[in-house]
């Protein structure tokens, strides 16, 4: 006798679409803010693969006083000189105990009596981008943002997130990925993070400090 045919297997159900990839779908917003995300589009899958975030905000206000020493009391002088070695390093730890408050209440930390006075002596030689923010953040093209500008950390113990970009300022970074997408983004990196400190800077009447957000990834 024949043998009965086989039932025929139920379809498969469509699989959900990753909320990662609905993140990274294209807004239709003009050829530039086009342009980054492509540049960014590795990293932004790479962290919806490993499931990374880190904690962002949007930038109304930089960082207060009374928060504690700027940039987490890393000495700004040693930092820059070192960057500008082209080698990278471990920013340097300022200490209590070469400190100086600024005007405005910003304390300062440096390593040495030297590095104090090189800053109270000539502070514009030793300038920092982004507020000492994570300078991608601060920019508008960080895909963890949505390429909005937001409020990032900045990573002041590894060697691989702090450089002098094209404009002479130190940049910090949350992670060696951001700051590679910010270098990938040419001049307008330190443009739009320039702008953005500016339109900060003249809506407080403060100058614009990083006092209370860092982290690394």
């Amino acid at each position: 006798p024949a043998h009965p045919a086989h039932p025929a297997h139920p379809a498969h159900p469509a699989h959900p679409a990753h909320p990662c990839h609905k993140s990274m779908s294209s807004s239709g917003e003009g050829q530039r803010r086009r342009q980054r995300r492509g540049r960014g589009l590795a990293l932004s899958i790479a962290m919806c693969m490993l499931g990374a975030t880190h904690t962002v905000a949007d930038f109304t206000e930089c960082g207060d006083p009374s928060q504690g020493p700027v940039l987490n009391g890393i000495d700004i002088v040693g930092t820059y000189k070192n960057a500008a070695s082209g080698t990278p390093q471990v920013p340097v730890v300022g200490s209590s105990a070469f400190n100086m408050t600024d005007d405005e209440g910003f304390t300062f930390y440096f390593a040495s009596a030297d590095n104090r006075e090189a800053y109270q002596t000539d502070a514009d030689s030793y300038p920092v981008g982004a507020g000492g923010y994570c300078g991608l953040a601060v920019s508008g093209q960080d895909p963890a943002c949505s390429y909005e500008v937001c409020k990032g950390p900045a990573c002041v113990t590894s060697a691989s997130t702090n450089e002098i970009a094209p404009d002479g300022k130190l940049y910090l970074f949350l992670g060696a990925g951001a700051m590679n997408i910010f270098n990938q983004n040419g001049d307008s990196s330190t443009e739009d993070a320039q702008a953005t400190i500016d339109s900060l800077e003249a809506t407080t009447g403060t100058t614009c400090w990083n006092t209370d957000l860092f982290n690394c990834h």
